[in-house]
């Protein structure tokens, strides 16, 4: 009757020990299962700083279009930093549902060994209450099994101490994890400021577009202010034709044009001013350009650098499989990127380029057009003093002519008689044309009293004509006067030409080299795009490596499965069961593969949606993040030292099992005990 509950006990504590054995055997399994995410984890907080790297080499650029830039680098760095942060959330959330479940593990091997030590107590104080009765059992032996149960006891309360800090542990980790969700809300929030700091730089972009085609519009108005000065030079043109028929008309030509060389000296300054304004723009926009072209080859030559680094990487990770394959994908992500932001670039450069020459085109013509406009005036002014001397000259010889007719005539008046000597009319229209004249009119039947009114009448004609020439020389020294007055605004003006078409051949020059520096960047271009072929081609290799390494590793695995298997369970060959085996393995391996891509996926897509944040909160979360990580390496090494305990404990329990069965001697089971006290303390030496 005595001996049946002792081995009752004693095989309840042998299926206790085989149900706790298993237990602690799968410890390492879950270990070596949580390590892929801290391996993941460690990737993605390496990849982090290739990305502000990124941002701070793209951010250099001093102008306007390349803070759009800086901006979307800093949208992608702080991208990196909340996505491995989320990853680091989600592995350590996954490690607390481990510690959970370790800390239900331990909790019910506590309570199964309550149960046991209850169970053995209750063994005892019946065994106890027998040998008593029996009187075959000494004081001693029972102050030694109480001194065994009071030890059992402490070692319970140890273990219910353990059990109490790793609550507390746990509830730190959920204090860390609520913390990090506030500081990701904070990210979110500092998002949405971002973006509306974006719609206000958008609306500044509406505006300057407005502006640029109020310019359009004036410039068109300007334009047609041109063409009325065009008009009106044909107009101006007609006019000096009328005028030469009358002298009022002349003089309001001269003051109309008075007028307008005015109002052309106005518009020369106005223009002389825009274009000053203009030039100072050019040179702005060219040293913006110049600076442009600066940031596009240091960042082509980051790109060739890292375009080799990246080769490097992929040589030295050509052995690993499944971190080399994700790694040279998101270098070529990366590069993909960088190309597109290059192509971007060069396309605006190139856009920024033909808009400059168009506008230089516009200017030239111009320049042309006032060149045309002011040689016009030139040649009109000077056709007008040809005319006019020309015309005095004409003068000149009439009055000439006549001086000399009318002393002929004088001549003959005072010589009546030598009318009638034997002269020819051709002779006499040599000495005198005025004589033959009035030879004619005496043979006509005139008299002498008509020829002389004729001549005093023609006098008359010769005194209004003189005065008229007198007027007309005034006028034209007036003229003369005027246009040497007017003649250093005149040179002014050329001089203020040619410094236009100096400035505008520098400028041409300028634009010259601007071109020959795109075309530099468009054979940059053309060797990282060939570099990208080659790194494509290489990921392909890499890509069908990987895909045989993977149906090796699948069949190492059906392999690994069956051996395990077939020493747990003696499973027998089945053909049915060894294909359904393999496909199981094949198909969580695709599994595997497509959550890699889902979550290289979200990693993009949150690269392009989630903003920066500063680097001082990046710099403390990872040391926030690395303080975790010691955390769990300190829990994980409290976690194996309680398995340690626990196997002791079991160990303990079974000697004192067989203690029990055997009926040992008392010095055996003092010995016994030593060397379990022993072990505890150690234990508890290496715990703390």
């Amino acid at each position: 009757m005595d001996t049946n509950p002792i081995l009752e006990e004693a095989v309840d504590a042998d299926s206790v020990v085989s149900d706790v054995k298993p237990s602690v055997t799968a410890v390492p399994v879950l270990i070596t299962e949580a390590a892929p995410p801290e391996t993941s984890t460690s990737a993605n907080v390496v990849v982090v700083p290739e990305h502000a790297a990124v941002a701070q080499a793209a951010g250099t650029a001093p102008s306007a279009e390349d803070s759009n830039d800086n901006d979307n680098a800093s949208e992608q760095n702080i991208l990196s930093e909340i996505v491995s942060l989320r990853h680091a959330k989600q592995n350590i959330e996954e490690e607390l549902l481990d510690v959970k479940e370790k800390c239900k593990e331990l909790s019910t091997r506590n309570s199964e060994l309550q149960s046991q030590v209850a169970s053995s107590s209750q063994f005892l104080f019946s065994f106890h209450s027998v040998c008593i009765a029996a009187g075959s059992i000494s004081v001693e032996d029972l102050n030694e099994r109480s001194r065994l149960y009071r030890q059992l006891e402490a070692s319970r309360n140890d273990l219910a101490r353990t059990k109490m800090e790793l609550d507390c542990d746990i509830e730190r980790l959920k204090h860390e994890k609520d913390e990090r969700d506030n500081a990701i809300r904070t990210l979110t929030k500092e998002k949405h400021l971002i973006a509306t700091e974006n719609f206000g730089l958008k609306d500044e972009l509406q505006k300057v577009l407005h502006e640029k085609a109020a310019l359009l519009q004036e410039k068109n108005s300007r334009e047609q202010d041109m063409r009325a000065l065009m008009s009106e030079r044909e107009r101006a043109r007609a006019e000096t034709e009328v005028y030469s028929s009358s002298r009022s008309w002349f003089l309001q030509e001269i003051a109309q044009r008075d007028n307008k060389c005015a109002e052309m000296k106005i518009e020369m300054s106005a223009k002389e001013l825009s274009w000053q304004r203009e030039r100072l723009q050019l040179k702005d926009e060219i040293a913006r350009l110049q600076l442009e072209a600066e940031d596009h080859s240091g960042q082509l030559q980051l790109h060739k650098k890292r375009a080799e680094d990246a080769v490097e990487r992929i040589e030295q990770l050509s052995n690993e499989h499944a971190e080399a394959v994700a790694g040279l994908q998101a270098e070529l992500r990366k590069e993909r990127e960088l190309s597109s932001m290059y192509k971007d670039s060069l396309e605006k450069a190139e856009h920024v380029a033909a808009e400059i020459s168009e506008q230089w085109k516009s200017r030239e013509d111009l320049f042309e057009e006032t060149k045309q406009v002011l040689a016009s005036i030139q040649e009109e002014i000077e056709e007008e003093k040809r005319l006019r001397s020309l015309e005095v000259e004409r003068k000149d010889e009439e009055i000439a002519e006549l001086k000399e007719e009318l002393s002929k005539a004088n001549d003959l008046l005072k010589s009546k008689h030598a009318v009638h000597l034997n002269v020819s009319e051709d002779e006499l229209a040599v000495l005198s044309p005025a004589a033959v004249e009035t030879a004619r009119l005496l043979r006509g039947g005139q008299s002498l009293t008509s020829i002389v009114r004729e001549h005093a009448r023609l006098t008359g004609e010769l005194a209004e004509a003189r005065e008229r020439n007198k007027q007309l020389e005034l006028n034209l020294r007036e003229m003369v006067e005027e246009i040497e007055e007017r003649a250093p605004q005149l040179f002014h003006q050329k001089e203020l030409l040619d410094k236009t078409f100096d400035h505008n051949s520098r400028l041409q020059e300028q634009l010259k080299e601007a071109d020959e520096a795109r075309r530099r960047l468009e054979s940059a271009r053309d060797a990282t795009t060939r570099e990208l072929a080659f790194t494509r081609a290489e990921l392909e290799k890499y890509q069908r490596d990987y895909a045989k390494v993977s149906k090796q590793v699948q069949h190492l695995l059906f392999v690994m499965e069956k051996e395990r298997r077939g020493e747990d369970e003696a499973m027998d060959d089945n053909d049915e069961e060894n294909v359904r085996l393999f496909n199981n393995i094949a198909q969580l391996q695709k599994i595997n593969r497509r959550l890699e891509s889902e979550l290289e996926v979200a990693k993009t897509s949150a690269e392009q949606v989630v903003l920066t944040s500063k680097n001082a909160e990046i710099e403390c979360l990872k040391r926030e993040l690395e303080s975790t990580r010691k955390a769990e390496s300190s829990l994980k090494g409290e976690l194996e030292q309680m398995h340690t305990t626990f196997e002791l404990l079991q160990a303990q329990t079974e000697q004192l099992k067989k203690l029990t069965e055997d009926n040992v001697s008392v010095a055996e089971a003092r010995t016994a005990k030593i060397k379990a006290e022993e072990a505890v303390a150690k234990v508890c030496r290496c715990s703390s």
